[in-house]
């Protein structure tokens, strides 16, 4: 049974100094946070470990096709297809990221939102692993660039 949202084992991260802010929350996320106990504050750093790890990848390659005002959501499937076509990821995972767009998946952008903005959303333990284990590819790859 996982204890913790991160699985403890070796992702293959490349922790550099641009990535110590990600770095402490995936410690917490990994180690520190008990998803029995803390599912609201689980919830609100995985969704800023999404944010940061996506944006941090749009920087580092200078995505042009990423305007100021994108939502996250299009950020996500922005930086996913530059992922695609850079090799880092497959086409039936970009595929899997696409869907993130409809709103019907049990894993979508809509969902990231409500975890930080929906005052009546209270994700579970199960719903938070399946976000991981749906997304942690995406947040590898953005980091490791």
């Amino acid at each position: 049974m996982r204890k913790n949202l991160i699985p403890r084992f070796d992702y293959g991260v490349a922790w550099t100094s641009k990535l110590q802010r990600q770095h402490a929350i995936w410690n917490e996320l990994q180690f520190d946070l008990e998803l029995k106990r803390h599912p609201n504050a689980i919830a609100v750093l995985l969704r800023v470990l999404i944010e940061l790890s996506v944006d941090n990848y749009i920087d580092q390659h200078r995505l042009a096709t990423v305007r100021p005002n994108d939502k996250l959501g299009s950020r996500i499937i922005k930086a996913a297809e530059d992922l695609r076509t850079r090799g880092k990821i497959t086409e039936k995972y970009l595929g899997e990221i696409r869907k993130l767009q409809h709103q019907d998946t049990f894993v979508s952008t809509d969902t990231l939102n409500r975890l930080i903005h929906s005052q009546s959303f209270t994700p579970s333990a199960d719903y938070l692993k399946a976000m991981w284990d749906t997304l942690s590819g995406l947040v590898v790859s953005c980091m490791n660039g």
